[in-house]
């Protein structure tokens, strides 16, 4: 086949997919004029997209990091409340009603209250699980095997249904358990966008929520998700001691933790407790690392599920 030369072109059309794109989400959401963010960019592909349209929305907007450079000079791209603190200082500084924080990519977002508090991504999870599942009169709810239980006991109100995967395969999973919503700690899926996690979309989510309830994001919170205690812990583990530490520790934690209700074999092993605790261990499929997640109903149960989880690993790592 032929390739024409630049200069043989009779006509170039220039595609502007940005605006495409804002033009789909705001025919998508409904925002109150005013509401003042502080969004941080992290330097990535969110900076030319999230604050235009939080003020194409009515937004008054504050950015942090939010000129693109791929050497992520403002802070590390993750949304971790370590890499926030000064979205968090920003945020009481300016009386902002949220921040928002994107990572390199924006397909993750991280959530910060009027108060500068970080919230637990699990917590965001469960306010629009729940509103998803109300949506389709109890639909169903994909979420990742190391999630709160409290995403449950939110969608079960309004006879939903919760089903866990591995994480990085809740899309797929969604797909195929036909689930009206999805979400991995910081990744949300709403479809009526499309079958893909995107942090910008959340982002307007988050505002038109604000909008809908009229009081601040800390007490949508409180008032509609339970708030049990958690601990996560990364092991540095060998590649070649995964499989028999798996082995090990899902022999050790069935037959070491009482009042078992069920035992997940998804990406590891989670331990679901009848009064809906639960320990989780896996190993990671990208690190020589392993992790251990701990959720108890309340601080002393959490205290005696991960002293029993630690006993065994410690051992085994010599640590």
């Amino acid at each position: 086949s032929k390739i024409t030369r630049w200069d043989e072109l009779e006509t170039v059309r220039r595609y502007d997919p940005i605006t495409h794109y804002l033009n789909s989400i705001k025919k998508l959401v409904k925002v109150k004029p005013g509401l003042k963010v502080v969004i941080d960019c992290a330097n990535g592909a969110g900076s030319l997209v999230t604050p235009r349209l939080l003020r194409e929305l009515g937004c008054k907007v504050v950015t942090l990091n939010a000129h693109p450079d791929g050497h992520f000079p403002g802070r590390v791209p993750e949304p971790q409340p370590w890499n926030l603190t000064d979205l968090m200082a920003t945020v009481r500084e300016v009386n902002a009603d949220i921040g928002l924080a994107h990572d390199g990519d924006a397909d993750r977002i991280a959530v910060i209250d009027e108060q500068g508090n970080f919230i637990k991504p699990d917590a965001v999870i469960a306010l629009f699980a729940e509103l998803a599942a109300a949506r389709t009169n109890g639909g169903t709810v994909v979420t990742s095997i190391n999630t709160s239980v409290a995403i449950d006991e939110v969608v079960a109100r309004v006879g939903g249904k919760v089903y866990r995967t591995g994480l990085g395969d809740f899309t797929e999973a969604m797909l195929e358990h036909h689930a009206c919503f999805a979400a991995e700690p910081g990744k949300l899926v709403f479809l009526e966008l499309g079958p893909w996690a995107d942090g910008i979309f959340c982002a307007a989510k988050l505002l038109e929520l604000l909008s809908v309830e009229q009081k601040p994001i800390s007490e949508i919170i409180s008032e509609r998700v339970p708030n049990y205690p958690m601990y996560f812990k990364d092991f540095e583990c060998p590649e070649e001691m995964k499989e028999e530490l798996m082995r090990e520790m899902r022999d050790y934690l069935s037959t070491s933790v009482d009042e078992i209700q069920e035992i997940v074999e998804v990406d590891g092993v989670r331990i679901n407790r009848k009064n809906g605790s639960w320990i989780l261990f896996r190993t990671s499929g990208t690190e020589p690392k392993a992790r251990f997640v701990v959720e108890g109903r309340d601080e002393a149960e959490l205290e005696r599920l991960k002293e029993i989880g630690l006993k065994k690993i410690n051992e085994y790592l010599k640590l």
